[in-house]
């Protein structure tokens, strides 16, 4: 019996899924089925590679359908600029900390696909932008689930 056998396979995909939008969620979730560290690792830095890319990818056919559909629905000549304190947060880590930053951010604190929307929408290079949010989710990934085994 190999050790994935050991490990129910709709938890393993939860997981995955999991991480793919939100690591720290995945993270904790792989902590509460008792994962160890390294299958912790191995499963929610794939999931989170796996959210980043299909983000990135689908970020500008997004974008791109919001402002299709914006024009048909809103018929003015400019948008109307309108600064919540939720935007001002965001031009505030753009402006403070840039790319890096908010790499930092999206895996934890931010969620996958809204960090990998906003670092595309600030940022058009989209090589930087992944190389960024895949090396800060494999660090993050890496951290919390040796951390975790460490404290235990």
């Amino acid at each position: 019996m190999t050790y994935l056998t050991a490990i129910v396979w709709p938890e393993i995909i939860l997981v995955f899924l999991l991480s793919a939008v939100k690591m720290l969620v995945g993270l904790l979730t792989a902590f509460t089925f008792k994962f160890d560290s390294h299958t912790t690792f191995i499963i929610c830095s794939l999931g989170g590679l796996t959210g980043c890319t299909v983000f990135i990818v689908l970020s500008s056919k997004i974008w791109n359908l919001i402002n299709k559909y914006a024009k048909k629905t809103f018929k003015r000549q400019k948008p109307k600029k309108i600064f919540t304190p939720k935007n001002r947060r965001f031009i505030k880590i753009k402006s403070k900390f840039g790319l890096p930053g908010l790499a930092i951010l999206t895996p934890t604190i931010l969620s996958i696909p809204l960090g990998c929307f906003l670092a595309l929408k600030f940022f058009k290079n989209k090589a930087k932008v992944a190389i960024w949010m895949f090396s800060t989710t494999i660090l993050w990934a890496l951290m919390v689930s040796y951390l975790y085994d460490y404290f235990k």
